[in-house]
């Protein structure tokens, strides 16, 4: 088995892989309390994927690289505090980076002349790490005045290991334009993040993965018409 031949070929494929366990996977053994630690595996290996799936150019390699190792580090200390400035950070780094590994995979899906199945898969990671960015997002501004989102007494107590999954689930409820209501945005910040979010969200199904599935079948279609 030509392992390194896979690695190459389905690098955006891992890539969702760990984003998907990251989002729905992680949340469920969190409930079983598996482990304390366990939000925190899940992440790294989720920066790893994406680091992994930008290395080809050596300069991209190193900025990922530098993001990433003082988001894990600010990720496995994991300080309580109430430090505003120190929250702020915290939060800031996986959405720099996660900004930052979406913006090279969609110039690089933009650039292709041919989509396979693992462009594919890189177009619908990002959708995935959109929703990151903005969860990050919520998170430091519910941590910096809680009273930015009204978030039902029944959710928060649950036994969720961490508040970061709170504000994920929210993300991705907000950006799919479903809406439970569960968590509400209350302050004009918050409510303005999530409409740019529900905008952005609908718009790069529409528009971005439905060229990307276009291009795929066009493609297809032409390798059967020269045969």
């Amino acid at each position: 088995m030509d392992i390194a031949g896979f690695l190459e070929r389905d690098k955006y494929r891992l890539l969702l892989a760990s984003l998907v366990a990251m989002v729905y996977i992680q949340p469920l053994l969190s409930e079983l309390r598996v482990t304390s630690w366990l939000f925190f595996i899940f992440v790294t290996v989720t920066l790893f994927a994406c680091v992994y799936a930008v290395r080809r150019q050596r300069r991209h390699l190193i900025t990922a690289m530098s993001m990433m190792i003082p988001t894990l580090i600010l990720v496995w200390l994991d300080i309580p505090t109430e430090n505003d400035w120190y929250n702020l950070l915290s939060n800031a780094s996986p959405v720099l980076l996660f900004s930052y590994i979406a913006y090279l995979i969609f110039m690089d899906l933009i650039q292709a002349k041919r989509i396979d199945t693992d462009m594919i898969a890189g177009g619908i990671s990002i959708y995935f790490m959109i929703g990151l960015v903005f969860a990050f997002v919520y998170i430091a501004l519910f941590n910096f005045n809680p009273g930015h989102f009204d978030v039902s007494e029944l959710l928060l107590n649950q036994t969720v290991n961490y508040d970061e999954n709170i504000f994920i689930y929210f993300s991705y409820v907000t950006m799919t334009t479903l809406g439970y209501g569960d968590v509400t945005p209350v302050t004009t910040q918050a409510r303005v993040l999530v409409q740019m979010e529900t905008l952005l969200g609908q718009l790069f199904l529409a528009i971005f993965i439905a060229r990307l599935v276009g291009m795929h079948i066009a493609g297809g279609n032409n390798s059967n018409a020269e045969d």
